[in-house]
């Protein structure tokens, strides 16, 4: 898990794009955000969510939100490589 605060202290900027890679995949990828400056497990939300069976793909997603942290989750994961992801705003 991987989490990202600048897009909220640069204040004004709710677009951010989050692209990703994966090779042979199968998982479930979900872009979490939450609200919270120390948030607990409870506090993040699901923003993007996508399904690969035993797929490659190289893709990307605009999110709009002010969003203090945001992460990504990797659940089911059961073969490939997901050999990035990445966020800028």
């Amino acid at each position: 898990t991987r989490r990202s605060s600048d897009l909220y202290y640069l204040g004004n900027r709710d677009l951010q794009t989050i692209n990703w890679s994966v090779t042979y995949a199968t998982c479930t990828l979900q872009i979490q955000a939450t609200l919270s400056s120390s948030p607990e497990e409870t506090d993040w939300f699901p923003v993007y969510e996508i399904t690969y069976d035993n797929e490659s793909e190289t893709h990307y997603t605009n999110l709009s939100g002010n969003f203090v942290w945001v992460r990504a989750m990797v659940t089911d994961f059961s073969l490939g490589t997901i050999n990035y992801v990445k966020i800028s705003y």
